[in-house]
């Protein structure tokens, strides 16, 4: 009988699922998750502090300063997210069959995983949280989409419809630095029709691409994804961009197991995850709504 449980520990299947989601979320590439240690089961939450502004004032040579009083806020933010795999592995198959199978089926269900998780993060967290405050005004709206061409032919071009998000940004005070952008395929195609994406620093060897990055333009650090709500690359996709500390994720995996099946010849394997997001800074996040002309 095919032992799996001594063949791969849980602890080692669970670090293969949780490295295999690390490196291919895309939206998670653009959030704020340092509170992702923080967390354990369903039913958390976390306080996330949101640091207002500090005043600067003009000094003058032997007159007193003034201190303000500062009052840091915080937002709940709750781990409401619940999602898990299970699958099978036969006795039958061969003893070194069996690690390759866990091993591969563990990394497909930490890909499965992820599109879960940047299908939330992105249609309901984002979408949801870019709300009046933030940068969204003049971006489009799902009833009437920005067309954008890779030379301006038709709507904007691909340069202006960037510069368009960018300045959005800008009259919100957002910092130039780490801003990224979570974009469609389409859309990346008219970048490279356009010839403007540049490579980003750093990005080099088998690992440039991972997390959906593909490069620089504008500014912007550029992801690929497809799971922004789209109803087609004609009638409007959402594209967002920002910085990394305008949405705040945490999520967990906190339990993974081999389990012997009571009516089958074969070992179980399952494993919960649970998390959670929320846009925790609005104004930071830009949202826009462009359709390919």
């Amino acid at each position: 009988m095919a032992n799996l449980s001594a063949l791969i520990p849980s602890d080692v299947l669970a670090a293969m699922v949780e490295e295999a989601l690390r490196k291919s979320l895309v939206a998670g590439a653009a959030v704020n998750n340092k509170y992702e240690g923080t967390i354990s089961q369903a039913g958390d939450s976390v306080s996330i502090p949101v640091i207002g502004d500090v005043t600067v004032n003009d000094y003058t040579k032997g007159t007193d300063i003034t201190y303000e009083s500062l009052d840091a806020a915080s937002q709940l933010l709750k781990v409401d997210q619940q999602k898990y795999f299970a699958f099978d592995i036969e006795d039958i198959d061969e003893r070194q069959s069996i690690v390759n199978i866990a091993s591969l089926y563990s990394q497909r269900a930490a890909y499965n995983m992820r599109d879960a998780i940047d299908q939330w993060l992105l249609q309901t967290v984002m979408s949801n949280g870019a709300g009046v405050k933030g940068a969204t005004y003049g971006l489009g709206t799902t009833v009437t989409p920005i067309q954008v061409s890779y030379d301006g032919t038709t709507g904007l071009s691909v340069v202006e419809a960037l510069g368009t998000i960018a300045k959005s940004l800008d009259y919100n005070h957002v910092p130039q630095e780490g801003r990224f952008a979570i974009i469609p395929p389409w859309f990346h195609a008219l970048l490279v029709q356009a010839q403007i994406l540049e490579q980003a620093n750093g990005m080099a060897g088998d690992d440039a691409f991972a997390n959906g990055r593909i490069g620089r333009a504008f500014g912007f650090n550029l992801y690929k994804s497809t799971n922004a709500t789209e109803a087609s690359y004609e009638t409007g996709t959402e594209i967002f961009a920002g910085i990394d500390m305008a949405t705040t994720y945490v999520g967990n995996l906190t339990n993974v197991e081999v389990v012997r099946r009571d009516k089958r010849m074969a070992d179980g394997v399952r494993g919960l995850y649970v998390f959670g997001g929320k846009v925790t800074q609005v104004k930071g996040l830009a949202k826009a709504v462009f359709s390919a002309a």
